[in-house]
Parts: structure tokens; C-alpha cells; sequence
């Protein structure tokens, strides 16, 4: 009968020492294959007939996962590269398949190579090992076996080399292994004698511990392995001496003891590992850069620095653990408290799958006796700071010397020394408030951002030093000092900071300082977002740094209220094509402005007014018309009848009741809201202009088209003489009258010549992608088309279908209305279905951004059912 093995228990290296020696023992002829310089895709292998029979072992016990198939996958690779000779391989592997897992075996493997593919699992391992109970006592984790099994493989690795020394240099110790380590393949494979390996990133990726792992499996078949804790170049010439006095003897001093040893390094003819761990800067290895053709080198560091690149040196970026990893971390660390266990996913999505934050956060959950679920509601609680949700320094699992929060303040600290000196603090704290994934590197140069650092690094001076606003370059050097030490990734045009990292910078902060913070980088966002173009992927951005801004604001006493960045992000985002999307942004600006300051502040009626406005652009003016009364009656009762904010609101009320269908009333009200406008604010104020404009419109949409003419001719010519001929608002005046020209009688010809230096203008002032721009080139077109030129009229809207969803995208309101009229000129000449498919899919598409009741999915369905009762299917 079988023997069940505790496979869990096992480390890489003990499985594959222990399988390796079944093999051995169990095939003739096996031959098991050193694999500290690369294995070459074999662990074992059998000479047999024709060839090599190539056995590859993995530890996996558990179910293969994308990253253990991955694994398996590349090994096989490699072998089917490498290994000419094979005709068969076998995965050796402790777990049985389930049938998934052997169809991806048999499928996607045996498709890499022509030769056979097998599978040997738990139970004819187990079998085996039944047979053969010595190996299992001899290879058991921690057993007195396994213990002088490694002592003897020490001494005999302790062999002279040509009558210079006694016994091979050994120095430092190798750290233990974390208990839940996870292998992660990439990092270290393909690393030749004579090289050098730099493994690079963020305090608590995990960078010593792949060290620590490859050191341990190369301890067999190497002769000197030197770990050495590198934080200073003194630690450094220490360790060195050490190694030179346990090969040579009692040394002179530690300089020429480093000296000897390194020179020995270069020459022997024995392997040899030399871990450099944790090194502070490139200047504390000069001249003492192991070296040698029998050598590796591993250096471990948070600086990524040029100076660690070239000499044949690769430099390894180590990120966090991919989701997948930081969920099987935390389920082997839990596996003796599984109940604890209730919502692993969630605990390593929160941890952004930081492997030093997941070890400590699963000690603190096992000597707490937390579930995972308890432990996120902790985490969420924004009144605990982090140092609260992780066990005390006392009480750190795996030989940790830190906790999180104390790694990166080491960090912070060097990073501020950096040239420029004193920038990289204030610059993180100013990061610490914005998006962890999306920040637009050209923010941190803008004035607002200048301005706030200035004075910062003056303030941390005792303001003694020099008060000059920074350059934008000396910011951006700031930033490179920040990515030097791997608190922050650096894409080209965006920069990335970790979400754990921002939590640490933002604790560190009184409530007076993150609320400077909070307003600094809302100044920053808006000067930069106004600065910017109008494009659909600048403004994702900035919302998504807008709300991280408002989630950190929340909580604050002083808050950023009714910051003009605000109302910006909503206004952008119904511009950009989601009307509905706009209105419940400002819905929930508006609670908690109120939360904040009350109904009756005047920025919170100000937001109310954005709510109310956006809810009547999705054409729910049933709901927008008691939100508008309402505004009205507050801005009447705490500003009067006269003040600017009241006539606003009951412009837009008149509007929405006009839309609404109540068209004389909403006419009749719009009359003295513009007798109003004239009277209190002059005939050639932006509001009265409006109010005009608003008016002109209800005419012409009620059906007198010649009044509304007459009114936007004056309206585009009062605009002219007042604002100038390249300003919006005049050549929206311009594009109102010709639209109207065309509508009314036989003015085809003159709405065609002014709608044409219409688009000639705006793509002078505007550019040629800008939405206006491409309105007018829609409304050009639409011209042509109704005057009788419909090929025309066809092929300008082809043209402008494909520009506007290539600049403003598919869903922006724009691009659905050229769709409407792309169709309105072309479906008759379609094949019936596709015409009908298309009209439906437009209405669709309106419904889903517009809303169901917005006049533009409106005016489609009526232009679809127009289509169906003359040309559609039967």
C-alpha cells in the first residue's frame, strides 16, 4: 500500500531531490542532471534505444494553474531546443490530473514536439516511494538525514585549490526560506558562469528571497557561496575579509583581506555565488564587483540606476506578484487556519500582490484570528492607518527586519538626497493623492505643482534657503530620483506608484498637510487638463485622477468643496459623450458638498445647478424640471430675483419645460428672462447672449423658422462686434444662423457659402479634429444633402463618420448624430436588412449613452420608422 506524502512540506528544491533520487533508483541507467547553470530542459534522463528519454520534475502539488502550465510548457520547450537526442519526456509531477488538466497535457504538450509526452503523478509516485522507505527518511524536510546529508555535501565542497588555501571562502548566511514562498520563474533561468544579475524594484517585492532561493539550490554543486548584507560598502569589505580569513588565515586588515578574496574570485577554477544584498548605491561596490569565469553574481537593490547595467550585468525589474500569486501566497499561509480564509482574492487585490505586505498581513490575520473579510474591513476603514493592520516589529514573520511602512521610509530618504535634493518628498506626497495607475508624467511640471514643491523644500529649510520657483526639468529630475530608488514606475508619458506606497506617504501627513496636498494637486490637474486637448483618452485620465482626489478629500475637514477641477471632470464627461454618466457625477458631488457645507452654501446651489443641467441633457426633463424649480426657489430666496445665478436657472427651467413640450409657455418665459438679462447685465453680456441664443432656438424648433432666422443673424453679428470673429461663441452664433439660412425657403446656396468659411474658420481656430469643427463639416454636409446634392452629401458624411469616431470615439454624442445622418443618405442604397441592422444598432447605441428619452435617440427612431414606411423590409 502507498505512503501519502506531505508534498506541501517540501521546498522546490527538497522535491526535486528527493524525486530525482526515486528516478535514479528506479530506471537503469538514469542519470540525474546538475541544473545549477541552467538544466537545459532535464532533470533526469535514460539513455535508450534511438536516443534520451529526457524527465522533467516539477514540486507542483496542487492543481495547475496558468502560471504552473506556463512553467511546464517552457520546460518542455527548452528541452525540445536543446536536447537533439530526446525521443520521449516524461513530467514528473506530485498530484494526479484532473481531465481538464490531461486534455491541456495531451493537447497543447504533445503539440509542442513530435516525440511522446507522459505524465507521472502522485499515485505512481507514491507507489514507488512505498517501496523504496529510505529515500523518504533520507530526503524528509528537517529530518537528521537531510541535515548531514547537506553538512557532508559542505565538506566535501571544501577542496584545495593548487596549495593557496585550506578549505573554500564561506561567509554570511543564506536566509531561510519565507513560509509560503512562491517560486516565480524568469528571473534567474539562463544565468551563465561569468555573469551577473541585478535584480531590481520596490522595497518588498521579494528580491532577496529569489536570491536566497537560487543560493540555496546552487549550495550542492558550488563551492563558495558569500551572502553579504550590502546596505554599506564597510559591510561589504567586512563580508569579503571574512571569506579571505576563512580560506587564507588571519588577514592584514579587511581592504587587502577584500582585495585577496576578490582575487581569488577571478582566478579559481571552483564555481562559485557571491548575493549582494540590499545595496544602497552603485558607489558602494566600486572595485569590489565580484569577478570571474567560474562565477555568478547576484546583487539585490531598490536603485535602478545605469551604473548597475553594462559589464555583462543583466538588469531584472521584479514586480509584485501577478493576482494568481498573491492568491496562492496567502492560501498556503493560511492553509493550517483555512476557515480564516473566506475571502483570499479579496485580501491580495487590496494588497496589490506586494509579497512583504502579504506575509505581514497574513501574520497579523493568524495571530489575530481575523477572517479575510474582517481584515478587509479593517483595511477599508480610512480612520486605520496601516501600521494598525500589520503585526508589531516584535512579531515580524520570515526574518523580516521592517515593516512596510519603515522599508519605504528608507527609501524616501535616499531618494530625497538625490540631486535634486529635496524634491522627491514633497513630489510623492503630491503623487500619494492622484490615480496609483494613471498619472500624466507633464502634471508634475505644471506651475501649480512647481509653486507647491518650491515652497515645500523652502519650509523643510527653515525658510533660510532659496524661495526661486523650481524649473519644470528640476521636477522631472525629482521624478527620476523617485524611479531610481523603485518608488515609482515610469511608462514613458505616465507614472505609476503603487497603491500601498501612496497610503504609507499619505499617513505620514497631518490633516493640515494632506488637505495643502489635496488642493495643490487639484490645481495641478485642472491647469493641466485645461491646457490639454479634448481628447477621449486625456480625460479618462484626469477623471480617474480627479476621483482618486475626491476619495482621499472625503474624509478631510477642509475640502476641496467646490474646486473649479470638479466641476471640470463632470462637464468633460457629459461632453464627451455620457450625459447620464455627468449627472450622477454631480449628483454625488452634490451630497457630499452638502455634507460638507449644507443646503444653503452658494457653491453647493452652484453644483445643483451642473446636476440639474446634466440630467435635462439625457432628456429626462420630467425628472430635470422639479431639480430646476426647486434651484430656482433657493437661488431666488438666498440671492434675490436679480442675481446672475437666479436668472441661470430659470433660463434653463424655461428650457426644459419647452423640450418638455409646454413650448409657449417655455417661449413666453424665455421673452422675459431676456428683457431681464438686457436690463440687469447689458445687452452684450455672455448671459443675455445666451438667453438670446436659448430663445432663438425655441422659435426655430417650434416652428417658426424665419423669426429664429432673423434673431440668429442679429445674434451672429452682435457676437462678432462684441467677442471678435474667432471666438466659440461667435462661431456658434455663425453655425446657428446658416443652419437656420438653409432651413427657411430658398436659402440653400447662401447657408452653403456660410457654412462653408464656417468650417474654413473653425479648423483655422479649432484644428480640423476638434468636435466643433467636425459639427460643422455635419452640418455642411446636411446642407448639401437637403438642397438635392444627397452623393454628395453621402461621401462628406463617410468621410466625417470615419474622422469623428477616430477622434472623439464612438460613443461621444457628436459622432452618434453624423451616424444618424450618415444613414439618412446612405441606408436607401443598402440591402434592406443591413439598412435596418444599422438604424437599430444606432438606436441602441443612443439609448445606452443618450438615454432612451434624449431628442437625439428621438430623432433616430422617428428617421428609422420614416425609412421603414418607404424602403424598409416588408
Amino acid at each position: 500500500m502507498s505512503r501519502p506524502v506531505p508534498w506541501f512540506e517540501y521546498s522546490a528544491d527538497q522535491t526535486e531531490r528527493l524525486l530525482a533520487a526515486l528516478l535514479t533508483r528506479i530506471l537503469p541507467n538514469a542519470l540525474r542532471v546538475d541544473g545549477s547553470g541552467g538544466d537545459g530542459g532535464v532533470d533526469v534522463q535514460v539513455p535508450v534505444d534511438g536516443g534520451l528519454h529526457i524527465y522533467e520534475i516539477k514540486r507542483f502539488h496542487g492543481r495547475l494553474g496558468p502560471s504552473q502550465r506556463q512553467q511546464i510548457l517552457d520546460s518542455l520547450q527548452t528541452a525540445v531546443r536543446r536536447q537533439p537526442a530526446m525521443v520521449a519526456w516524461t513530467l514528473v509531477v506530485p498530484l494526479d490530473p484532473t481531465p481538464g488538466e490531461l486534455r491541456w497535457f495531451q493537447s497543447k504538450l504533445q503539440a509542442v514536439t513530435p516525440v511522446p509526452v507522459a505524465f507521472m503523478g502522485r499515485t505512481a509516485i507514491e507507489t514507488h516511494l512505498s517501496a523504496h522507505k529510505d529515500l523518504l527518511t533520507t530526503f524528509a524536510p528537517g529530518s537528521v538525514e537531510t541535515r548531514a546529508l547537506d553538512l557532508a555535501v559542505e565538506a566535501l565542497n571544501r577542496r584545495s585549490d593548487t596549495g593557496r588555501h585550506t578549505t573554500s571562502p564561506r561567509a554570511g548566511i543564506v536566509p531561510a526560506a519565507a513560509a509560503a514562498f512562491q517560486n516565480r520563474v524568469g528571473f534567474l533561468d539562463d544565468f551563465p558562469a561569468g555573469g551577473s544579475v541585478v535584480l531590481t524594484g520596490l522595497g518588498g517585492v521579494g528580491k532577496t528571497q529569489l536570491a536566497a532561493d537560487f543560493a540555496r539550490r546552487a549550495r550542492t554543486a558550488t563551492a563558495a557561496i558569500i551572502w553579504v548584507n550590502a546596505s554599506s560598502r564597510d559591510l561589504i569589505v567586512a563580508t569579503f575579509a571574512e571569506a579571505a580569513r576563512v580560506a587564507f588565515g588571519a588577514q592584514e586588515d579587511a581592504e587587502r583581506g577584500a582585495d585577496r578574496f576578490l582575487a581569488w574570485l577571478a582566478d579559481t577554477e571552483e564555481d562559485w555565488l557571491v548575493v549582494l544584498d540590499d545595496v544602497r548605491a552603485p558607489a558602494d561596490l566600486r572595485d569590489l564587483w565580484p569577478r570571474g569565469p567560474r562565477g555568478r553574481t547576484i546583487v539585490t537593490t531598490r536603485r535602478r540606476d545605469a551604473a548597475f547595467a553594462g559589464h555583462g550585468r543583466r538588469l531584472v525589474d521584479v514586480d509584485v506578484f501577478s493576482p494568481a500569486q498573491a492568491s496562492r501566497y496567502l492560501r498556503s499561509a493560511l492553509r493550517q487556519q483555512r476557515t480564516l480564509g473566506d475571502d483570499i482574492d479579496g485580501v491580495a487585490t487590496d494588497l496589490q500582490g506586494l509579497p512583504l505586505a502579504l506575509a505581514q498581513a497574513a501574520a497579523f490575520i493568524l495571530d489575530r484570528q481575523l477572517r479575510c473579510s474582517e481584515y478587509r474591513r479593517r483595511f477599508a476603514d480610512r480612520r486605520r492607518r496601516l501600521t494598525e493592520l500589520l503585526p508589531e516589529p516584535e512579531a515580524l514573520p520570515d526574518e523580516h527586519r521592517d515593516t512596510v511602512a519603515t522599508t519605504w521610509s528608507l527609501s524616501m530618504e535616499l531618494a530625497n538626497q538625490l540631486d535634486p535634493a529635496g524634491v522627491a518628498r514633497p513630489l510623492m506626497e503630491l503623487l500619494s493623492v492622484l490615480d496609483p495607475d494613471g498619472i500624466p508624467t507633464d502634471v508634475v511640471a505644471e506651475d501649480a505643482a512647481r509653486t507647491w514643491i518650491s515652497y515645500e523644500i523652502w519650509k523643510a529649510a527653515g525658510s533660510s534657503g532659496d524661495h526661486r520657483l523650481l524649473e519644470g526639468d528640476t521636477i522631472r529630475d525629482g521624478l527620476r530620483a523617485l524611479y531610481r530608488l523603485s518608488l515609482l514606475r515610469h511608462d514613458g508619458d505616465i507614472v505609476r506608484v503603487h497603491a500601498l506606497v501612496q497610503r504609507v506617504t499619505r499617513e505620514a501627513l497631518d490633516s493640515v498637510q494632506r488637505s495643502a496636498v489635496i488642493w495643490a494637486a487639484a490645481d495641478t490637474l485642472l491647469l493641466h487638463w485645461l491646457r490639454g486637448d479634448r481628447a477621449t483618452s486625456l480625460a479618462l485620465t484626469m477623471r480617474a485622477n480627479v476621483n482618486a482626489l475626491r476619495r482621499h478629500d472625503r474624509d478631510e475637514p477642509e475640502g476641496l468643496n467646490g474646486h473649479y477641477v470638479l466641476v471640470l471632470a463632470g462637464v468633460r464627461q457629459g461632453e464627451g459623450g455620457d450625459p447620464g454618466g455627468a449627472a450622477e457625477y454631480f449628483d454625488d458631488v452634490v451630497a457630499a458638498a452638502m455634507r460638507r457645507l449644507g443646503p444653503d452654501d452658494p457653491e453647493v446651489l452652484v453644483l445643483r445647478g451642473h446636476a440639474a443641467r446634466w440630467r435635462a441633457k439625457t432628456g429626462d426633463y420630467t425628472a430635470a424640471i422639479p431639480l430646476h424649480e426647486a434651484l430656482v426657489r433657493d437661488f431666488e430666496r438666498m440671492k434675490g430675483p436679480e442675481d446672475e445665478g437666479t436668472v441661470v436657472a430659470r433660463a434653463n427651467l424655461a428650457f426644459c419645460r419647452f423640450e418638455a413640450g409646454a413650448i409657449a409657455e417655455g417661449i413666453h418665459e424665455m421673452q422675459h428672462i431676456v428683457a431681464d438679462c438686457e436690463r440687469l447685465f447689458g445687452s452684450a453680456d455672455v448671459h443675455t447672449f445666451d438667453a438670446r441664443s436659448m430663445l432663438a432656438g425655441m422659435y426655430g424648433e417650434g416652428g417658426d423658422g424665419e423669426t429664429a432666422l432673423a434673431m440668429y443673424a442679429q445674434l451672429a453679428a452682435d457676437r462678432l462686434a462684441a467677442l471678435g470673429p474667432d471666438h466659440p461663441d461667435t462661431l456658434a452664433a455663425q453655425g446657428a444662423h446658416a443652419r437656420w439660412v438653409g432651413e427657411c425657403g430658398d436659402g440653400a446656396e447662401a447657408a452653403v457659402s456660410l457654412l462653408q468659411r464656417l468650417v474654413n474658420t473653425r479648423t483655422r481656430v479649432l484644428g480640423p479634429e476638434h468636435p466643433d469643427t467636425l459639427a460643422a463639416r455635419g452640418n455642411l454636409a446636411n446642407v448639401m444633402g437637403e438642397a438635392g446634392a444627397r452623393d454628395v452629401a453621402a461621401a462628406d458624411f463617410t468621410a466625417l463618420l470615419a474622422d469623428a469616431t477616430r477622434c472623439m470615439g464612438p460613443d461621444h454624442p457628436e459622432t452618434l448624430t453624423i451616424r444618424n445622418n450618415y444613414l439618412l443618405y446612405t441606408s436607401e442604397n443598402m440591402d434592406p436588412d443591413e439598412a435596418a441592422n444599422a438604424w437599430m444598432d444606432l438606436i441602441d447605441d443612443s439609448a445606452r449613452i443618450l438615454g432612451r428619452s434624449a431628442p437625439g435617440t428621438l430623432n433616430s427612431l422617428h428617421n428609422f420608422g420614416d425609412w421603414l414606411a418607404r424602403t424598409g423590409p416588408s
